[in-house]
């Protein structure tokens, strides 16, 4: 999803915004301010834990600010998907390496 966002955004010349909407376990791309162009629905095994964030791109393709995506998987554990900015740097983490 990140990579398609970034790519849009640098095609497009526009800003756009990865989302997350915990109640509908969605991660969304939206381009511009309310054009939602792309959902993922994340299967029942897994649930969005954190509240609702976005992570907004710039017309270039570059992340603004980062964040953390908190998973929770059928095993009940917790996963962290942290998004870094400069580099665009991904990062998926379980709790046995925190």
């Amino acid at each position: 999803m990140f990579s398609y966002g970034k790519a849009v955004c640098c095609d497009k010349n526009k800003y756009g915004k990865i989302t997350t909407v915990a109640k509908k376990n969605q991660i969304r791309f939206v381009e511009g301010i309310d054009n939602i162009e792309k959902v993922i629905i994340l299967p029942k095994e897994i649930k969005i834990i954190n509240d609702d964030i976005s992570i907004f791109i710039k017309p270039n393709g570059k992340i603004e600010q980062g964040a953390t995506i908190k998973l929770k998987d059928a095993y009940g554990e917790k996963r962290y998907i942290t998004i870094g900015v400069g580099i665009d740097r991904i990062d998926i983490k379980d709790r046995s390496y925190i």
